[in-house]
């Protein structure tokens, strides 16, 4: 049965294929939809250097159920109307769209780029740490291991996502021909049992990246096949050997390809008993072996030595190679890039919205992201923040955005939240707590300022200060 359109109860499908159609710049693309929906080649008929944003907008409309991913080969992918919603999309591009005011409006609606909620995967929408990802890619140039270290939502994602993008490999003179980038979220093995599993999930992302690459022609990849005893047919789970793995890296270097794995959540890892000093062995085998060349980026919440709870692990030659990059709050000069990227997509953000997004995020980038994205939206309409206004609309972003807020709470301890608690309400601070304080700095949930601890963020601040209001 086709829902019902409404504004109201459809309003972020309206969005949705109003950012598409705007993003494509020819809106009456969309109405065409209205022809032979399940076969529309959506995304291969996109001019090639934008389709990442378009990528990007097809997937929310994935979310609903609206697109379908099909794969078209081993290379593409493509993006077709579910045959079950085909009268609902033609009902909402008639309703929303074609022949209404919103086509209109539709064209004139600058691109909102803070719409991410989860790590940012479009290049073109990544703001900040110039220093840290020159000097990453300064180690990868030679095959030097790197560690990204941060709280969750500080963009350690984002950034192993940027740092693997070919037209940013290639800005920082890397081959991109001859280079690699494995990404390995380890989040799943956090009680795994086998390590073999680990070897295995290394070995078919391995493959998989060698099928994308369009550098490496069939033929190629034939050899790299043969030269390595034919391991990459062995992508059956019960037919691997980690033997099939150094084989394989054994090939691709002989080959001059350098393998950068990009190993995110490494945390789960290192907390892992069955992980034990033989494991981090082998791992430093692979990036060790003068005749392998192999990197490893890893991504976690603290320094990777710090992590592992066995002190024998800690002497393993794999920790001694790494340097740590510490992802903190932006300075303001990092925080205008979100400024910037406002002004590029149409939209200037007047002083006072300015100096809100700072006080908001206290530098956070992802606060700073949701901040602007609620500026953008302001700045569209026409509205000027004045300053009267100002704590009225810091109150209905605490609303919009509570489970964020209630997400950062709720990843620290009950102590530290009641030292959180007693800074919101101005209270004495004792020893115990300058104890908390000092590590929740290494959080970056609080600073010092003229001596004293301060919440990092006004919006934290206030939202922390309503809790304790709620508590008393």
């Amino acid at each position: 049965m086709t829902p019902k359109i409404t504004s109201k109860n459809n309003d972020r499908n309206r969005k949705n294929i109003g950012f598409v159609a705007y993003n494509m710049g020819h809106i009456l693309y969309i109405a065409q939809l209205t022809g032979d929906l399940e076969k529309m080649d959506l995304i291969n008929s996109m001019p090639k250097y934008e389709q990442e944003h378009y990528k990007l907008a097809f997937d929310s409309l994935i979310e609903d159920n609206i697109l379908v991913l099909q794969k078209k080969d081993r290379k593409k992918e493509n993006y077709v109307i579910n045959s079950k919603k085909a009268d609902y999309v033609k009902e909402l591009i008639h309703v929303f769209v074609r022949g209404t005011k919103v086509e209109k409006k539709v064209r004139e609606i600058p691109r909102n780029p803070f719409y991410h909620r989860g790590p940012i995967k479009t290049t073109d929408d990544f703001i900040g740490r110039r220093n840290i990802i020159s000097h990453i890619f300064d180690r990868l140039r030679h095959t030097e291991d790197c560690s990204i270290i941060g709280p969750r939502a500080i963009g350690k994602t984002s950034l192993l996502h940027y740092i693997s993008n070919k037209d940013v490999v290639k800005k920082h003179h890397l081959d991109t021909k001859k280079y690699l980038f494995v990404y390995y979220d380890l989040e799943g093995f956090g009680e795994s049992t086998e390590v073999k599993d680990f070897y295995y999930e290394m070995f078919a992302k391995t493959v998989s990246q060698i099928y994308q690459e369009e550098s490496i022609s069939e033929d190629e990849i034939k050899n790299i096949n043969k030269d390595s005893g034919n391991t990459i047919k062995k992508i059956k789970r019960s037919l691997f050997e980690i033997a099939d793995l150094e084989n394989l890296i054994g090939s691709l270097s002989e080959r001059d390809y350098s393998i950068v794995y990009l190993f995110d959540e490494f945390d789960y890892l290192a907390n892992n008993p069955t992980f034990d000093y033989s494991f981090y062995g082998q791992l430093r085998a692979f990036s060790g072996n003068p005749g392998y060349k192999v990197a490893f980026v890893t991504a976690s919440k603290r320094s990777i030595y710090d992590l592992t709870f066995m002190e024998e692990i800690k002497t393993s030659p794999f920790f001694r190679y790494f340097e740590d990059f510490r992802l903190g709050l932006m300075d303001r000069k990092e925080i205008m890039g979100f400024f910037d990227m406002a002004a590029k997509n149409g939209v200037i953000f007047s002083n006072e919205m300015k100096n809100a997004i700072v006080k908001w995020s206290g530098g956070h980038p992802f606060l700073a992201q949701l901040a602007s994205d609620y500026f953008f939206d302001l700045a569209v309409e026409g509205y000027d923040l004045k300053l009267e206004d100002a704590e009225n609309h810091l109150q209905k972003f605490l609303k919009t955005h509570k489970k964020h807020f209630a997400y950062f709470w709720k990843q620290v301890s009950k102590k530290e939240q009641s030292c959180l608690l007693k800074l919101a309400q101005g209270k004495t601070i004792g020893t115990d707590c300058k104890r908390i304080l000092n590590a929740l700095e290494e959080s970056y949930l609080v600073q010092r300022k003229d001596g004293n601890y301060v919440i990092f963020s006004q919006a934290f601040e206030k939202f922390v200060a309503e809790l304790a209001f709620s508590i008393s």
